[in-house]
């Protein structure tokens, strides 16, 4: 076993749990269904970082293969998936009692969820680009402006006050993660039709 699948292995079971709280709360939604009004956020919100978590996982694979790895590397590695898994444990309430809605608990807690997958994918990009300019290599993989664009709606979504607007941030964002499917590809399909 490589260092790199030592450190994936490690790295992926964290994030693995992430994944799994948002499972859970979604079972957990669908058992105690009637019992509190579901609403749109909170689905929305649960597969945006269901996606999210999935493109770091396929980020980390891509990006950081090619780089050494050590034991403050592993450090780094667990802050980030551990923040990951306090966002996703919190996008469904523990329990149901006390809220009048899942919109409710999204808006209490949202900033909590936002702040954290922005904060571990700034750590990520910078982690990503130290680690190569250190071994005396440039970053190979290029920000565009639908990069930005997910950093910005990111903070958008972290800061911008209740109303609707958050819908069509959430949808951008999952819209985001769609377009990585080349199958359906459908924000480049848009842009490239607009110009």
């Amino acid at each position: 076993m490589s260092d790199f699948e030592f450190f994936f292995s490690f790295y992926g079971l964290i994030l693995g749990l992430s994944v799994a709280e948002i499972a859970s709360g979604v079972a957990r939604t669908v058992h105690e269904r009637g019992e509190v009004r579901v609403g749109w956020l909170t689905p929305m919100l649960a597969v945006f970082v269901s996606l999210d978590v999935a493109g770091f996982w396929v980020v980390a694979w891509q990006d950081w293969r090619g780089i050494a790895f050590d034991f403050g590397i592993l450090v780094i590695g667990l802050v980030m998936a551990m923040t990951y898994y306090v966002a996703a444990a919190v996008v469904f309430p523990r329990e149901f009692q006390g809220w009048a809605s899942l919109d409710e608990h999204f808006w209490a807690r949202r900033r909590l969820v936002f702040g954290g997958i922005l904060a571990t994918n700034l750590m990520a990009l910078a982690g990503t680009i130290w680690a190569w300019l250190a071994a005396d290599r440039s970053y190979p993989f290029p920000m565009n402006w639908v990069s930005w664009s997910y950093f910005l709606l990111v903070f958008a979504a972290l800061l911008m006050p209740k109303g609707r607007a958050m819908y069509v941030v959430l949808g951008l964002l999952i819209l985001y993660f769609l377009n990585w499917l080349p199958q359906l590809n459908p924000l480049q399909a848009a842009v490239g039709a607009a110009l």
